[in-house]
């Protein structure tokens, strides 16, 4: 029978399940916020905040500190092609780096109450700290994604059919460097790539924490002496 109790007996690979848990809200909460943001100034005290979705692009209109509209437009409206390829991938390799990480739970909960010990000849524990792994590589590639924001927006402005069809913002901007300010534009990644990267730090804890606990092989792994 499945041993519940184990949760609280054993707190070392509890724990591990509760940082598998906060990685999984943390990655959630990034795939669903803006990666990158671009805020010009378009008057005295008037700004124009542009944030880059994978759906969408959600634009504000603030005056002296106060949101005064808001219009979201689709990518399509803009030849944007290849910087929302950047934005898709980043969230789409988040998200697979979600299952890796739903994945390695659920198994993980199956080893605390003891109901998988191994799977073939593998430990299932060995497998739960390899997955732990694979899911921090697949984050740490989606947070360096977004690196190849700017030469995608160099080349949608450069390919741009016409006039209109160009992200002004951008021009001599984010076109050029990932990050900055000028007088009038501010840019730089935004709330999603953040949430990301302080979700791999935190992942990289969870991949090193397990191997602290004795894998025998059998049932549940418990600290080292």
């Amino acid at each position: 029978m499945p041993q519940f109790s184990n949760f609280k007996s054993n707190k070392y690979t509890s724990i591990t399940i509760l940082m598998l848990i906060g990685i999984l809200a943390l990655v959630i909460a990034a795939c669903v916020t803006g990666w990158y943001r671009v805020n010009q100034q378009v008057g005295t005290g008037r700004f124009a905040n542009y944030y880059f979705y994978p759906t969408q692009i959600k634009s504000t209109i603030v005056q002296d500190g106060n949101e005064v509209s808001a219009i979201d437009f689709d990518w399509g409206s803009r030849e944007l092609t290849n910087s929302h390829q950047i934005i898709n991938a980043c969230v789409a390799m988040a998200a697979i780096s979600w299952l890796v990480y739903l994945a390695t739970t659920i198994l993980a909960v199956l080893v605390q109450i003891e109901v998988v010990q191994q799977i073939g000849s593998i430990s299932a524990w060995l497998l739960v700290k390899i997955m732990i792994i694979i899911g921090t590589v697949l984050l740490l590639v989606s947070v360096g994604i977004l690196g190849g924001f700017t030469p995608a927006m160099r080349k949608d402005i450069n390919n741009a059919n016409t006039v209109t069809d160009v992200f002004t913002p951008c021009v001599d901007t984010c076109e050029f460097h990932w990050a900055g300010s000028n007088n009038e534009v501010k840019y730089g990644p935004y709330t999603g790539w953040i949430i990301a990267i302080v979700t791999f730090f935190f992942s990289v804890a969870a991949s090193i924490f397990p191997w602290f606990l004795k894998d025998t092989g059998f049932g549940t792994p418990s600290a080292t002496a």
